[in-house]
């Protein structure tokens, strides 16, 4: 996101690998279901959003609940 300009140079990001089988999803989705996605960001807020949201829209949301 950086490269893109999407994120701040300053600000520390801190990604993690995520194992599928690890996290166990319990259940099929649903046919015609997005699968989420659920992201903790540094002020203790979490964020939910469909998968296949877009990179630029996840930095506008991500530093639009950052800054309240």
């Amino acid at each position: 996101m950086r490269r893109k300009g999407l994120w701040p140079v300053s600000g520390s990001a801190l990604f993690v690998a995520v194992d599928e089988d690890a996290a166990g999803r319990s259940q099929p989705l649903a046919p015609g279901s997005v699968p989420m996605i659920e992201i903790l960001l540094r002020n203790g807020r979490h964020v939910r959003c469909a998968e296949t949201i877009d990179d630029r829209s996840l930095a506008r949301l991500i530093r639009v609940l950052e800054a309240v």
